[in-house]
């Protein structure tokens, strides 16, 4: 199986980003596998090797991703920046705008949020599934189908 993978990445330009070694996981024993222990194990190492790893981050920054959590959970997926900075102001008391944008660059980088210019995406997978519909190319039948009902 391994040699598989591998033949069927090799000189893809993502090939480089293929954390090796492979690991073959018997996944109906959970915990109990031995590759699932390995993955874990490898997972740590490569996550201890992160840049953010080891940073310390406020206590009321972890306050941003409950922020982040109740709007979703409300099906809020994008907010102007403006607005969330005034929750995020009241909310978790930070009035310094310098530490403001370094908290939402960090979220930025780390994933949780995504901020283009005046916008910030709350939930990426949102913006995912936006981006699926605009370039999805349903097939002629399906299209044809629709306009007639």
């Amino acid at each position: 199986m391994e040699k598989c993978i591998q033949k069927s990445i090799s000189g893809k330009t993502y090939e480089k980003h293929v954390i090796r070694p492979f690991f073959a996981v018997d996944n109906t024993r959970s915990l109990s596998d031995d590759g699932v222990q390995a993955l874990q194990k490898r997972v740590m190492e490569v996550l201890k090797q992160e840049p953010y790893m080891g940073e310390e981050v406020p206590i009321r920054w972890f306050n941003f991703e409950k922020i982040v959590e109740a709007l979703v959970a409300k099906k809020t997926y994008h907010m102007d920046l403006d607005q969330l900075l005034t929750v995020t102001r009241q909310v978790c008391r930070i009035d310094d705008k310098e530490e403001l944008t370094a908290m939402l660059n960090f979220y930025h980088d780390l994933g949780v949020i995504v901020k283009h210019g005046h916008t910030v995406v709350l939930q990426a997978q949102w913006l995912i599934d936006l981006f699926k519909q605009l370039i999805t190319v349903r097939p002629f039948d399906e299209v044809v189908s629709r306009e007639r009902s």
